[in-house]
């Protein structure tokens, strides 16, 4: 690629960030169906054909926001400390997961519920599903291959048995008008204790090869 070529790009990549960062924030303020595409358009300074470019419709908002968060999981994986071991680990992704709901959520909520509603959106949803598992399955393998796990833990089985409480929980907190006593934090970490002395978790084995 050109140096021409790679500089319309890098601009293009600036662009639309630019654009979802001004949706995100009056999604924030009024609500998912509280904003049009024309009051995204004058939020970032941009044409309404300019913003078609990126986000022909309000559901790519939503299939943006899902990669976001599967690309920031994965960047998170990439510069996981080599003395963390994996309940340290998987306690840092669940609060990181947490984090994200908390400062998107009425992005979040209403990405589930539009996956309920449809199809090509619920069938991407399950696409980031699989991202966002085989960042926990890459984690426990990390913990098999440092002996913390058995060695016949199945690990991809493991990670959706994480995805499934984690969705299951933002069910619960966001749409239960009674959620019990346990705040959303609490559920998650117990839950995730409890999958780990399932799995045969034993907190600092040394690495086999070490």
């Amino acid at each position: 690629m050109s140096d021409r070529n790679q500089l319309l790009e890098e601009r293009k990549f600036k662009l639309k960030e630019h654009i979802y960062k001004c949706a995100m924030r009056l999604i924030d303020k009024k609500g998912y169906r509280g904003v049009t595409l024309s009051e995204i358009a004058r939020e970032a300074g941009v044409s309404t054909s300019t913003l078609y470019r990126y986000f022909p419709t309000k559901d790519d908002i939503i299939l943006e926001f899902g990669c976001n968060r599967i690309h920031r999981r994965e960047k998170w994986f990439e510069l996981l400390p080599e003395d963390m071991n994996t309940d340290e680990a998987l306690t840092d992704l669940l609060c990181i997961c947490m984090e994200d709901v908390q400062e998107n959520k009425e992005m979040s909520k209403f990405s589930i519920y539009a996956a309920y509603k449809s199809e090509p959106l619920h069938k991407a949803r399950v696409q980031q599903n699989k991202g966002l598992a085989k960042v926990y399955e890459d984690v426990l393998k990390r913990g098999v291959e440092r002996g913390e796990l058995p060695e016949d833990t199945d690990c991809y089985k493991l990670s959706y048995l994480f995805i499934f409480n984690f969705f299951g929980s933002l069910d619960k907190f966001f749409w239960d008008t009674d959620p019990g006593e346990w705040s959303m934090r609490e559920y998650l970490l117990y839950t995730k204790d409890t999958i780990l002395r399932g799995a045969g978790y034993r907190p600092g084995f040394k690495q086999r090869n070490a």
